[in-house]
């Protein structure tokens, strides 16, 4: 897998005097499609085609006068999920495979919505549910795989997709989960006969194309994965990681000039992709295109006023057009729709730090670390800050922390703590 190394501005060198600014292009896990929900079927008797909200409301009501109808709490389920309701969907659910303990649907579904809880033993509990009273389930033995493979239970993993593929050779689905297991493994050459199998099921299938480009990089073959991303860009635009790995790719090979203009090709085809937008402001940023770059992150923030990467860029474009008030909105409108954002905690806090607002800026660089553990610039930007305000302990102690994944720099920067 790529490293997660972001595109950042250098507001100077790693010394004690100027934290740096960052702006980065994510590259996420590859692309499965598995823990894929049912979707409601519902139809309330004085409405066939009620809104999803109608149908939340009358699948509450009936269910509460027959508490014992497993099928109506399961619709409710998926309502709620539909919803994006998770904790209300997993209630439902919950509820549903208690009156209906032998239904492989009810538990696969359950378990596509407890993957994202702390732990993953309810969700591992709930496929091994499904396959052992369905063991002809594709869909479930494939969503078992997946959750095993994020697990790093590799063997099993394998297990179950042989299971599956033994039930269903022809399926793309199957074909892309091998494929991500082995690029798990890097197994990049049987990964890429893996997904060029799904491909020809079906050469329509996006995300089989986009992981295709990232075992290429994950391979550092930047050239080979700019086709496979830009057919899986053109496929699935509504893929954020499929934008940000193509211009990790031009960046690889230093053109981001060819970059821009493929980029921009794309954006006109896809115009409502918020993620477009952003990217070619990134790449126009890294260029040298200040203005231009601005304008793009603000059509991304016009698009998705909940995408805290294009509110972070609009920031850093800022920054550099020295439109200071704006950036520090910008960077605080990042961190509020994206509190994970480590990359905005930083850059709030650099614009805090330079505006005197130490203490401020070491609470802003804290939240970044708590996001990123290791996360370099927030580490440089923190001991700086500390140093600044005396704290020689916690600078070392932050020190200490960036030398277990930057030796080299924390050795330039610890004699300048004494």
């Amino acid at each position: 897998m790529p490293p997660r190394r972001p595109m950042w501005l250098w507001m100077g060198m790693f010394t004690l005097g100027f934290p740096l600014l960052v702006c980065g292009f994510e590259t996420s896990r590859p692309l499965d499609d598995a823990f894929e929900m049912t979707h409601p079927t519902y139809e309330l008797p004085d409405n066939p085609h009620p809104s999803l909200d109608q149908l939340i409301a009358g699948l509450e009501t009936t269910s509460q006068q027959t508490p014992n109808n497993a099928d109506l709490w399961y619709q409710l389920g998926l309502s709620y999920a539909e919803k994006h309701q998770n904790e209300k969907a997993i209630e439902a659910l919950q509820t549903a495979v208690k009156l209906k303990k032998d239904d492989a649907p009810m538990w696969t579904n359950l378990g596509c919505l407890l993957v994202d809880q702390p732990t993953p033993d309810g969700a591992k509990d709930a496929f091994r549910t499904a396959t052992q009273l369905d063991p002809k389930n594709v869909d479930a033995l494939n969503d078992y795989a997946a959750l095993l493979r994020r697990a790093q239970d590799f063997e099993n993993c394998r297990t179950v997709l042989e299971q599956a593929q033994n039930l269903d050779s022809h399926s793309k689905r199957l074909w892309n989960s091998l494929g991500l297991l082995q690029m798990s493994q890097a197994e990049f050459e049987d990964a890429l006969y893996a997904f060029r199998k799904a491909l020809k099921i079906d050469p329509g299938y996006g995300i089989a194309w986009l992981n295709m480009g990232y075992c290429q990089l994950s391979r550092k073959k930047f050239a080979e994965a700019i086709d496979p991303l830009v057919q899986g860009i053109g496929l699935r635009p509504d893929i954020r990681s499929g934008w940000e790995l193509l211009a990790f790719s031009y960046r690889g090979l230093n053109t981001l000039g060819d970059g821009e203009a493929k980029v921009q090709e794309l954006v006109n085809a896809h115009p409502d992709s918020a993620y477009g937008w952003c990217v070619l402001g990134a790449i126009q940023d890294q260029k040298g295109s200040f203005a231009d770059a601005l304008g793009n992150y603000q059509k991304a923030t016009q698009l998705a006023p909940d995408y805290g990467n294009a509110w972070n860029g609009l920031g850093l474009a800022c920054v550099h057009l020295n439109r200071v008030a704006e950036s520090a909105d910008a960077f605080a409108q990042a961190v509020k729709v994206d509190p994970a954002n480590a990359e905005a905690w930083n850059n709030l806090g650099y614009g805090q730090f330079t505006n005197g607002e130490t203490d401020k800026a070491i609470g802003s660089f804290r939240l970044a670390l708590r996001s990123e553990p290791h996360h370099k610039q927030a580490l440089v930007n923190l001991i700086t800050a500390y140093a600044k305000e005396g704290k020689k302990e916690l600078a070392e102690e932050t020190c200490n922390t960036l030398a277990q994944t930057e030796p080299d720099l924390a050795a330039q920067i610890r004699p300048q703590l004494h």
